[in-house]
């Protein structure tokens, strides 16, 4: 099927409820286009958490087949830490959060997650729309690593204590888990080991 600009005006006028054309099969054609070929993860809950429907952008995003999801805690894939926010917000008519998702391989990806809460004859359900934002929020982390790591620096109070920071900002901006520090004197052209991070 071949969508078009005023296909696609069609269809949101439908599925706004001001047309007859809603009712057409036309219409759901257009819909269900739209959400199978989202790059967005497009997802329907049940008030308990449970996903009902995801889209096949879950497996391209996150690794997880729609049989892996159904019937299963969208919260089981939320971030400990972002838990009880999500809980909470989604339990709102509408709205927008920034939460990380838990990827098959086991990493955490950042998403932007726009819901909506909508009543239907099985009760009410939350549609969830949420976008990969993973390379901008840790973008965002690195920034905010360099920007106070000259103050960090300024106030440290021993050599040792420096080298501890420039290794925490090593471990966030380059993901090291294991490095040696060394100073070096010129004036007596010998070098001393500051820290070692195994």
């Amino acid at each position: 099927m071949t969508v078009d600009s005023s296909s696609l005006n069609k269809a949101s006028q439908d599925l706004n409820g001001t047309s007859q054309f809603a009712k057409s099969e036309e219409a759901w054609d257009v819909y269900r286009l739209l959400v199978e070929n989202s790059y967005d993860l497009v997802g329907e809950i049940d008030p308990s958490g449970e996903y009902i429907y995801v889209n096949p952008s879950y497996f391209s995003s996150l690794g997880y087949s729609q049989k892996d999801l159904i019937q299963r805690s969208a919260f089981d894939y939320i971030h400990p830490q972002d838990q009880p926010k999500a809980k909470r917000e989604f339990q709102q008519q509408d709205g927008t959060t920034i939460i990380r998702f838990r990827h098959q391989n086991g990493a955490w990806k950042w998403f932007d997650c726009s819901f909506r809460q909508f009543g239907t004859e099985n009760g009410t359900r939350t549609v969830l729309i949420s976008r990969d934002i993973s390379a901008r929020k840790e973008a965002e982390i690195k920034f905010d690593v360099l920007a106070s790591l000259g103050t960090r620096l300024s106030a440290a109070k021993s050599q040792v204590e420096a080298a501890r920071v420039v290794a925490d900002a090593a471990g966030i901006l380059c993901g090291w888990d294991a490095f040696s520090l060394d100073l070096y004197d010129p004036e007596m052209d010998v070098i001393h080991p500051v820290l070692m991070v195994d």
